[in-house]
């Protein structure tokens, strides 16, 4: 009886336990064979065009304001599943596909800061009300039904309040006056001069409702080591110290948290006093406000 034998090559056992690409095209002939079918066209031809096709759309270019997802999400991965059956053309572009509705707490409050500008900007502060993260992408923002403006949402975890501008409100008015008035004194051992300082800022409410609005300011800061004094005079109503911890902190920072009724006035006023040699000048000049 003869035996029969078989070299396997070295190629062949290198491959052998290991998951190897298979050719889509050969894949799609095998199976073609194998069903006893003939197709009437150029199956290779339409797989290789479909591969390129396909190709092509991940190099095509996002929307406008929307975010590499894949970048976003950091560390986690997460399912977002569509509370209803959608349907995507496979047309190569990307599409805004629905995934579901939910409501959600909102504060709003306004913000300004008189000394930069007298515009008064609405901040809602928001609540992701879902057990998902929200990524990072551009957000439409409609009050009552009709468009507000277009901006862009930060990543939130499930749960974490965020805050969402939505840019000026022109029914709140603020106008900011400042007054400056230099005194010596020749008091102590040496003259010294008292550069005083007052502002008095007035915001009016033309809303039909009562409204909560953060002031911002910001008095000056001795240099470490400098001959120079800073006293706060009278405020009022109470201020308290704003350090900016979530941007870039600084130094002197001060604000007033007021409600103002609709239709009404609010009036604040704070002063203050920078104490220096009389010999001396403030860097940039002694007066301090404009």
């Amino acid at each position: 009886m003869a035996k029969s034998s078989s070299i396997e090559s070295s190629s062949d056992s290198s491959r052998r336990g290991k998951l190897q690409p298979v050719d889509r095209r050969e894949a799609y002939a095998e199976a073609l064979a194998r069903s006893g079918r003939q197709a009437a066209f150029d199956l290779l031809g339409v797989v290789r065009s479909a591969a390129e096709q396909a190709a092509q759309a991940w190099g095509a270019a996002r929307p406008a304001g929307t975010s590499d997802v894949a970048a976003e999400s950091g560390a986690f991965d997460y399912v977002y599943a569509s509370e209803s059956r959608v349907e995507v053309a496979s047309d190569g572009v990307y599409h805004s596909v629905p995934l579901g509705e939910r409501d959600a707490s909102c504060e709003m409050r306004y913000v300004v800061v008189p000394r930069e500008e007298s515009h008064v900007y609405r901040m809602a502060t928001i609540e992701n009300p879902t057990s998902a993260p929200m990524l990072a992408g551009p957000v439409e923002v409609y009050v009552g039904g009709a468009y507000v403006l277009s901006t862009q949402l930060p990543t939130v975890a499930p749960r974490q309040r965020f805050k969402l501008g939505l840019g000026v409100e022109q029914a709140i008015k603020c106008a900011r006056n400042a007054r400056f008035e230099e005194k010596r004194t020749d008091s102590g051992v040496v003259a010294t001069a008292e550069l005083h300082h007052k502002i008095e800022i007035e915001l009016v409410n033309n809303l039909g409702r009562k409204v909560r609005c953060e002031v911002r300011e910001r008095i000056p800061q001795p240099a470490k080591n400098a001959e120079v004094v800073v006293d706060e005079g009278e405020v009022s109503p109470k201020w308290e110290e704003y350090t900016q911890r979530e941007r870039r902190r600084i130094r002197g920072g001060r604000r007033w948290d007021v409600e103002i009724d609709a239709g009404a006035r609010r009036e604040l006023r704070a002063e203050y006093v920078v104490k220096i040699y009389a010999q001396n000048e403030v860097v940039g000049g002694n007066r301090r406000e404009e």
